[in-house]
């Protein structure tokens, strides 16, 4: 699933709940400039994930790497269900 709404991404995941249960891989845009607009935050976003249990991985040198945060230049992150918990 892919999410790119200008910082409604709460919002959005907030309304997919019930698809959520199924653990889809996520595909998200994460600025906080846009976040700002909707008085959330970054650490919004990924606490709503990890407590979901899903981990967060970012495109770096030609491969999906695992991340624990985001990472100045980028602001696609891929967000997939993680056996041993988020984070």
């Amino acid at each position: 699933v892919k999410i790119d709404v200008e910082g409604a991404e709460l919002a959005v995941l907030a309304g997919a709940e019930r698809i959520l249960q199924t653990h889809p891989t996520m595909m998200l845009e994460i600025e906080e400039r846009h976040l700002a607009r909707y008085g959330q935050r970054v650490s919004d976003v990924l606490t709503f994930f990890w407590t979901r249990n899903y981990s967060m991985y970012a495109w770096i040198d030609g491969a999906w790497r695992s991340v624990a945060g985001p990472r100045r230049g980028l602001r696609n992150y891929m967000f997939c269900q993680s056996p041993t918990g988020g984070g």
